[in-house]
């Protein structure tokens, strides 16, 4: 006792301490972070900026490298000058990138004369009427008022009535003179192309990695969508992030987006330093010690309990064991003495003697498996058997012990299948099944005993007419030195017994390969199964009788011999 008291006392004093520096642990994290959060916060405006400022640059420089290799192309209005356009705008143009190189951004393109007003298609396309009205009309307005000639292009979006999602881009082509010829039109998706400019420039900015740091994996996490919740991209989440942030970005190109950022401790650490307070593994010990604590006591309380149930279990192995040997003792030296003349006493005496010697066996017989379980050497002598021939000896050697108790044993139909058991084992199982009965079954009750041969398992049945078991009761009856409280003059008491009986029928169960559980019995009670394997061959089932008769209380024997 003193030695648990000291040491929960040395766990209270290492939780004080470790509590103490965990919390000045913790506040001096979350003062530097509130000014670290600042820092982070800037960070994740200027990265936004960056990845908008790259998108837009990389599809200047797409667009202008387009229209600078299409110099190349002859100044015609023709569908071979429509056909090589489309073939430059809709194709990455170079295999070489400063960053992650993008396919062409046109989905289709044409030539629009600028002396005729006809827009010339490659060979086999066709355009929308309405699209190609738009286009001509709108690009001839735009030189008119807005075009430079300096420009590498024009951007134009389309109507969305007309065509949604989508833009134009032209540059014009001009004569000696300085008068417009033709323009190269490209029409362009701005949405789904502006998604992978977007995804391209995140990957690519140069913000997104820390000289002489790993790549953001695992340090920055992002997620774009545009304006109508469609993802953009994604980066794996971080398993802890330590700031957030959400901005909305308008481009002329690709219309609204919004790019969302999560911030992590190593980042944070990369940019301004954290401090080196390790408070995690603060927090681990503090938890770990508060675990030790609640251990310990579980523990104690479990042994205080485990101390309890074994005094207890003394005390009722020994007045279990000083009845029976009290009333040996007492018959033994009357008949020694003489003093029981008549021969029908004198019988009644050896009967009691058999009883109480053949309780005191048993109840020796359960100490023994389980003290071989608790040493790990309960084994089992499995061997092919009868059901009927393993039981017959057991339950004629129940006979005293249900006559005594002032009961009634009635053996129902025992099946000749052939078991795979141990049948010293089965005896045993049988001889605590009965016991346990007898103990709850109501005086000058029947206890029922009977087997059932199913196609693959053979299965012992014990029924009581006791009170039954509850259902919340049903697991832990088969645990060591476990008593059901019943009722006695109104009040909870447990029940007789060493409460082993029913533990020892479950280990010796599950050394040969069965089960065992307990039901409700009709019209009440509590029916106890064992299950056990069958062996296939020989296994005709040959009741032994339909009904065996009841077996009596006074000492007789039936008209069946078992």
């Amino acid at each position: 006792m003193r030695r648990r008291v000291v040491q929960l006392a040395l766990l209270a004093i290492v939780a004080v301490a470790t509590g103490i520096l965990t919390f000045e642990a913790w506040s001096a994290l979350r003062a530097h972070r509130a000014a670290t959060e600042q820092a982070g916060r800037a960070f994740a405006d200027v990265l936004t900026r960056d990845v908008h400022g790259l998108a837009d640059a990389m599809l200047d420089h797409e667009v202008g490298t387009v229209f600078l290799l299409a110099t190349r192309i002859p100044v015609q209005a023709t569908p071979a000058t429509a056909e090589a356009f489309q073939r430059i705008a809709m194709h990455p143009v170079s295999a070489r990138c400063d960053w992650p190189c993008l396919p062409g951004f046109a989905e289709r393109a044409a030539v629009l004369d600028l002396r005729s007003g006809k827009l010339v298609l490659p060979r086999g396309s066709t355009i929308d009427p309405a699209l190609e009205r738009w286009i001509r009309d709108t690009v001839v307005a735009d030189i008119a008022t807005e075009y430079k000639a300096d420009w590498q292009a024009s951007y134009l979006p389309t109507p969305a009535h007309i065509l949604a999602d989508h833009a134009i881009i032209h540059r014009v082509s001009y004569d000696s003179t300085g008068r417009p010829l033709l323009s190269l039109v490209a029409l362009m998706n701005y949405r789904a192309y502006g998604r992978i400019v977007v995804d391209r420039a995140a990957q690519s900015t140069p913000m997104t990695r820390i000289p002489g740091r790993e790549t953001r994996v695992g340090r920055l996490s992002m997620r774009i969508t545009d304006d109508r919740g469609a993802e953009w991209m994604r980066t794996p989440a971080l398993g802890h992030t330590a700031i957030r942030t959400s901005t909305w970005v308008t481009d002329p190109y690709f219309g609204r987006f919004r790019i969302e950022l999560g911030l992590g401790d190593t980042l944070l650490d990369a940019l301004v330093g954290l401090p080196r307070v390790h408070l995690s593994e603060l927090l681990t010990l503090f938890g770990l010690t508060l675990a030790l604590i609640f251990v310990t006591g579980v523990s104690w309380a479990s042994e205080r309990r485990s101390i309890e149930l074994r005094e207890r279990f003394v005390g009722d192995l020994s007045h279990e064991l000083r009845t029976p040997l009290q009333q040996v003792r007492l018959f033994a030296e009357l008949l020694a003495l003489g003093k029981i003349r008549s021969a029908e006493k004198r019988e009644e005496a050896m009967r009691i003697v058999t009883a109480q010697t053949e309780r005191t066996m048993q109840l020796l017989a359960n100490l023994l498996a389980m003290a071989r379980a608790d040493r790990g050497q309960l084994r089992a002598n499995l061997t092919t058997v009868r059901m009927a021939s393993a039981l017959t000896p057991a339950l004629a050697g129940l006979v005293p012990l249900v006559t005594q108790a002032g009961m009634q044993l009635d053996v129902g139909p025992l099946t000749d299948a052939w078991v795979r058991a141990d049948p010293n084992a089965l005896a045993q199982i049988l001889n605590n099944l009965v016991e346990n009965a007898l103990r709850h079954a109501r005086c000058g009750g029947v206890v029922q005993v009977a087997t059932t041969a199913r196609e693959t398992t053979v299965a012992l049945i014990v029924e009581d007419r006791g009170d039954g078991i509850p259902s919340a009761d049903r697991a832990r009856i088969w645990r060591r030195f476990v008593r059901l409280e019943r009722a006695d003059a109104g009040v909870e008491v447990p029940a007789p017994g060493t409460g082993i009986g029913l533990a020892v029928v479950a280990d010796l169960v599950r050394m040969q390969r069965g089960r065992v559980w307990v039901e409700d019995a009709e019209p009440h009670g509590a029916r106890f199964v064992v299950e056990l394997q069958r062996v296939s061959g020989d296994d005709t089932i040959d009741d032994i009788s339909a009904r065996v008769a009841i077996w009596p209380r006074a000492a007789r024997t039936t008209s069946q011999t078992l």
